[in-house]
């Protein structure tokens, strides 16, 4: 292979531009390599500062409806990155995409109509089925 390239170039001075240049691609490549490297640390500290750390709290919150269809979303993601899913699998996703939707927008509905109450009235909606539970 090394026989093959000196043959290419007729003189010393050819050969040597060469070699020149292709020290100047590997420095200059290996440059890159330095500041991408930087970069990727530096955005894997950004990421650590600025994503939002789940309390325990918030883990246990989600109900084992969404915490199924999360996981089995997850699993078809994974299968769909290595080949196409089949009908039965489409339904499946169809079905848990369909189930976390329902659980997001009901969440956000909640939340919309407590936004538009005065606390008192919060606490009154509280303290009712606590109520009512007492009196049954």
């Amino acid at each position: 292979m090394f026989d093959e390239m000196i043959n290419d170039y007729k003189t010393l001075a050819e050969l040597q531009e060469f070699a020149e240049s292709q020290f100047k691609t590997i420095v200059t490549q290996k440059k890159k390599m330095q500041e991408m490297e930087t970069e990727i640390v530096h955005l894997k500290k950004l990421l650590e500062h600025t994503a939002p750390v789940l309390e325990l709290d918030s883990v246990f919150t989600l109900n084992d409806e969404e915490t199924i269809s999360r996981t089995q979303l997850q699993k078809l993601r994974d299968v769909s990155l290595s080949r196409e899913l089949t009908l039965e699998e489409a339904r499946k996703l169809e079905i848990y995409s369909k189930i976390i939707n329902s659980l997001e927008t009901r969440t956000k509905k909640q939340v919309l109509q407590s936004k538009k109450l005065s606390t008192d009235d919060l606490v009154r909606q509280l303290e009712a089925p606590h109520d009512e539970s007492n009196q049954g």
